[in-house]
Formats: structure tokens, sequence, C-alpha cells
């Protein structure tokens, strides 16, 4: 997890630097190295791993790396299936260079495009595929979606509210 911390920071370090400055990456990585949830990179859980496939990702995707970006995406779907909406980021990403243009686009741009949008979709076919695993192990694709509805699920003590319930009865009179 701190393996995945620290490279998570160095691209984004990186990440920054390149589109805003030495002063704007040095900023943006203390401010996610002091962010008081930041303890969660530094345990057994997957939120380093996930942040430095979202950020490997981005960076490579914005510098029109597309193998490591199409690793880095896929790898995000896999890792966490809301890991698939980091393709709607790519694909915003992706389009950009059409938005000052204007219609007809130019064939070329219309390849590349395509190109891009192929990479964008790797982290939904990331989440597909871990879909299809849980299916293979559960037979419920999305059983991993039920699991995060039982975190919101109130847990009730039978017991302990018939003592509670007793003693408030017996303050009452």
């Amino acid at each position: 997890a701190w393996a995945s911390f620290f490279a998570a920071l160095v691209y984004l370090y990186r990440f920054c630097r390149e589109r805003f400055g030495d002063e704007s990456g040095r900023a943006a990585v203390a401010l996610l190295a002091c962010y008081p949830f930041a303890l969660f990179f530094s345990t057994a859980y997957t939120e380093a791993l996930f942040l430095l496939t979202l950020v490997g990702a981005c960076y490579h995707f914005e510098r029109d790396e597309r193998w490591p970006a199409a690793a880095w995406g896929l790898l995000a779907g896999l890792t966490r299936p809301n890991g698939c909406l980091l393709s709607v980021v790519l694909a915003l990403i992706a389009l950009r260079p059409l938005w000052p243009l204007r219609w007809p686009v130019p064939r070329p741009l219309w390849t590349s495009l395509a190109a891009r949008m192929g990479v964008a979709a790797l982290p939904g076919i990331g989440m597909l595929m871990y879909s299809a695993f849980i299916y293979r192990l559960t037979g419920h694709p999305l059983q991993w979606a039920a699991q995060n509805a039982a975190w919101y699920q109130q847990y009730r003590n039978r017991p302990l509210e018939r003592v509670i319930e007793d003693y408030d009865g017996v303050h009452r009179q």
C-alpha cells in the first residue's frame, strides 16, 4: 500500500507539474498526503492501488501514451467496480481536441479519436471482467453492488432494545 501510494504521489506530481508548474505539483502532493483520509492509503486496503491506477491512467492518457494508459485503466476497472467511471473522464479527455474544431472534422483526427476512445473504454471493460469473475463465484454478476448496499443496513440488537425500553418505561413511571 505504501509503495502504491508513493508511486501515485510521483505520478500526481508529474501530472500537475506538466500542466500547472512545479509549485502546483508540490502543493498537490502535500495536500493529498495531509488529507485526513490519507490514513487509508497506508493500510491493507485497495485505496492506494486504486489511486495509483487513476492517476497513472490520466497521466499517460494526457501524454497520448496509449498502452500504459490502457493498462492502468484496465487495472482501475479490475481494482474497484466504480473504477469504470474513469472511462467517462478519459472519454472527455479524448474529446477535448474536438471542442475548438468546426465540422466536418478531418479524417486523421477521427481515427486517432477512435483509438483513444477504445483506451477510454478499458476501465469499463475491467469492471465487466470483474463482474464476470464474481458471476462465476456467486452466480450473481452484481454481487459486489449487493455487498456495498449491505454496509448501509442498520444493525439491530433486539435484547439490548428491550433493556432500553424497560429502562425508559421504569423511569417514566
